[in-house]
């Protein structure tokens, strides 16, 4: 069962504190992924045939924990592809484009921050 997280109270949060709260457990999920990439990693090297519970999966115990491993094949429109062969035109890719705004929040400690206006310089 997963634990359960008890959230902060955001409401007297500066911008600035909310950022402060955030960067230690952004460091801590950026060890975490890197570290899981290396587990996983050294489990695919040690999966056998005895492990296989049907064509695509693995099922691996531990003594705490027990792990599925799938193999997926992923299909994907390549759309560069597409206009080589000319089953679409660019004309018609630019027609049917929509822009997508996602904004990207990296956390720095203070000392390797980037300075404010340093990122508006670079780009000119």
């Amino acid at each position: 069962m997963a634990k359960s997280v008890n959230m902060p109270n955001l409401s007297n949060a500066t911008a600035g504190g909310i950022v402060d709260m955030c960067g230690p457990d952004q460091a801590e999920l950026n060890r975490l992924t890197t570290l899981t990439k290396y587990y996983k990693a050294g489990l695919k090297a040690r999966l056998d045939e005895s492990m296989r519970i049907d064509p695509y999966t693995y099922l691996v115990k531990g003594e705490q924990y027990s792990a599925s491993i799938t193999d997926i094949t992923q299909h994907r429109f390549n759309l560069a592809l597409a206009v080589e062969k000319g089953y679409i035109t660019p004309e018609q890719v630019e027609e049917c484009t929509v822009p997508s705004v996602a904004p990207t929040v990296r956390f720095y400690k203070n000392e390797e921050a980037p300075q404010v206006g340093q990122a508006k310089e670079a780009a000119e």
